[in-house]
């Protein structure tokens, strides 16, 4: 009788065994399929998104660096060639799609001579050119930025160049709230670059 209870026992554990263990083979490669697909999309946009990020980042400074050489002023003609450029170096896919502010800032020569620290004593805003419909810089926009902007000697002049580029994310990976199917993300850099000889001047008619 304990041999027969044995044998019932062994043979309802191996059927338990065999049940947990099944499954069907098209469903459980569906499922396998469509996860590796999904991983597949999210790990190119990581890459595009980072990829495209720096391309921003270096066009950004190549842009800055050529308005930083230009000894004869610059204008909003100037500007908008620049912006051009930079639509060509990070292939925009629109002109739309980007947007650049310049804005030139000086640190007034006073009686004491104090350098611009924007904390002591702020930078002054000489002039400031937006493309297309956005707004100049303002003085007020301006003394919010002074923190990434180094200190900068009595008369002494800069130039700030702001690029904007806007990126659509399927799973906005670099978001804090990932897996957001299309998400507008905007690719910003603020360069503060000083003259490469006499001092950059702005003239509306170049």
């Amino acid at each position: 009788m304990t041999a027969i209870l044995k044998r019932f026992r062994l043979r309802r554990d191996r059927a338990c065994s065999d049940a947990s263990t099944s499954g069907s083979v098209p469903v459980e490669g569906m499922f396998g399929g469509l996860m590796l697909i999904i991983w597949l999309l999210f790990s190119f946009e990581f890459y595009d998104a980072f990829r495209t990020r720096a391309i921003v980042n270096s066009s950004s400074y190549v842009v800055a660096d050529l308005i930083s050489r230009q000894a004869g002023g610059i204008g909003p003609t100037f500007v908008n060639g620049v912006k051009t450029i930079f639509d060509q170096m990070t292939k925009a896919h629109s002109s739309s799609a980007t947007w650049m502010r310049v804005t030139i800032i000086t640190c007034s020569a006073t009686a004491n001579t104090d350098s611009c620290d924007g904390t002591t004593k702020m930078f002054s805003l000489a002039s400031s050119y937006a493309t297309g419909t956005h707004s100049p810089m303002t003085q007020t926009v301006l003394n919010g930025h002074s923190a990434s902007i180094p200190a900068m000697a009595a008369g002494d002049t800069a130039v700030i160049v702001e690029t904007y580029y806007d990126y659509w994310s399927l799973f906005n990976v670099l978001s804090d709230r990932p897996m957001q199917a299309g998400t507008l993300m905007t690719f910003s850099e603020f360069v503060v670059t000083r003259p490469r000889g006499a001092r950059t001047v702005w003239n509306t008619s170049l």
